[in-house]
């Protein structure tokens, strides 16, 4: 029992630092990814992984109040991130995951088959607010019934005179402002007028930007909404975890949508994360980062606007930019295949236009993972010249008439330009940071 994971298990102790070598040395660019703490770390590797609680704090049902300081601790400092009354809202720290908040909330406040409303999947929304392509991955249409909304084409912003006529014609019973790839800031007092005049509940899902949210980058959706949900590792680069914030009035009813409602015992060990990466979210380095995080995107995103490339509304407000790679010929699927095997991640995404969840028309970049790396607004010109350079190689496999249409994965691995740009982008990744870990006691440097 007390043996390290190297005596016990070699083989997956060996999968672990070949993954540590592969996030060293790969340029992150997927939104949704960070690098947390070596604080967050300890947290999730003490003692507190043994503690099983179930329901509230000092109203358990097993009567386990010995870590409930660690989760009023929580409560207390993410109220105060974001700058909440705790007399006007409340927080619920429990939460796996930002899908399952979004569940949790639908669950105890709508009917079966009640109308939800959120943005299109193709438009940049998220699964989770009940977008319906494909349907058979969404179980929240199976229980309630989902309309989107859309953007405005000559824009590519949120359009909201539409999203408030279908609103009036379908009457909505929650209606959700956030997306997993929309690039711009939202109008929150227009989203709150419109779900005031239909008699709706006004929801929104920070999960991407609620770091820029709790740094005043960006605008303060606590001011208008009546739940805000959100992840805790993606600006925030914290744990694996979600938050839930309520204002009181739904108190009565929220109070037991975790426990025994929807799941089991929170895990204690990640809100102990959770609630010591709070803590830096108070910090002005925490504010800085924040502040490079966009800077950096603008500065990627004009790079390629100036490579003459076409992003989604023309740049972006906030920690990530939607790429449409329509005008090339490319899809998103090649591009995210070509920039894996030059170690840069990427997410393939889909555009306005595109019928198809399967084949899809651009990629979506964001810096928060390079930024906490250490990149500077040089090195992200830098990385949008190692995305140009990928394009291309990629635009001359597609047109490589002895390269068939189910051959570009084998064509990508054997192409030399590939292995050229792979060693170029080691090369430059393994010069910054990883938090939280000693690069110089990696025992498999070399596992790839």
């Amino acid at each position: 029992m007390d043996s390290s994971l190297a005596e016990v298990d070699q083989e997956l102790f060996d999968l672990i630092e070949k993954e540590k070598y592969r996030q060293l040395s790969t340029i992150e660019l997927i939104p949704s990814e960070n690098f947390t703490s070596r604080a967050v770390m300890d947290c999730l590797g003490s003692c507190l992984a043994n503690q099983y609680t179930e329901s509230i704090s000092y109203r358990r049902y097993y009567g386990e109040t010995r870590v409930d300081p660690i989760q009023n601790l929580c409560q207390t400092r993410a109220l105060k991130a974001y700058r909440l009354d705790k007399n006007e809202w409340g927080v619920i720290v429990e939460s796996y995951s930002g899908s399952l908040a979004n569940f949790q909330i639908f669950a105890t406040l709508l009917k079966p088959h009640d109308k939800i409303m959120g943005l299109n999947i193709t438009a940049g929304g998220h699964l989770s607010h009940g977008c319906i392509i494909p349907k058979k991955t969404n179980q929240k249409v199976v229980f309630y019934e989902s309309v989107s909304y859309g953007l405005d084409p000559s824009t590519g912003t949120v359009d909201y005179d539409n999203l408030e006529k279908t609103a009036r014609l379908i009457c909505p019973k929650i209606i959700i402002a956030g997306a997993s790839a929309y690039p711009r800031d939202y109008d929150y007092g227009r989203f709150k007028a419109i779900s005031k005049e239909v008699g709706a509940i006004f929801m929104v899902d920070m999960a991407h930007y609620c770091g820029l949210v709790s740094s005043q980058l960006v605008n303060d959706p606590f001011l208008h909404a009546d739940i805000v949900t959100t992840t805790t590792y993606k600006t925030m680069r914290g744990p694996r975890g979600a938050l839930i914030f309520y204002r009181k009035s739904f108190e009565e009813k929220v109070s037991t949508m975790i426990s025994p409602s929807i799941q089991g015992g929170g895990h204690n060990n990640s809100i102990a994360g959770i609630a010591t990466q709070l803590r830096e979210l108070e910090t002005n380095e925490y504010k800085d980062y924040s502040r490079k995080v966009i800077e950096n995107c603008k500065i990627i995103g004009e790079t390629l606007i100036g490579l003459g490339y076409t992003l989604l509304s023309g740049g972006t407000d906030t920690h990530l930019l939607l790429w449409d790679l329509r005008p090339q010929g490319l899809t998103g699927n090649k591009m995210e295949k070509i920039c894996e095997a030059a170690k840069i991640n990427v997410s393939k995404y889909a555009v306005p236009g595109d019928t198809s969840s399967l084949i899809l028309g651009g990629i979506r970049i964001g810096s928060p993972a390079m930024t906490t790396r250490g990149a500077t607004s040089e090195d992200f010109k830098k990385i949008a010249h190692f995305l140009h350079r990928a394009l291309n190689i990629a635009l001359e496999i597609q047109a490589d008439p002895m390269i068939g249409p189910n051959d570009f994965d084998n064509a990508v691995a054997q192409n030399p330009k590939v292995q050229q740009l792979k060693d170029q982008v080691h090369d430059f990744s393994i010069q910054f940071r990883m938090p939280g870990t000693d690069v110089l006691f990696m025992r498999n440097a070399n596992l790839e």
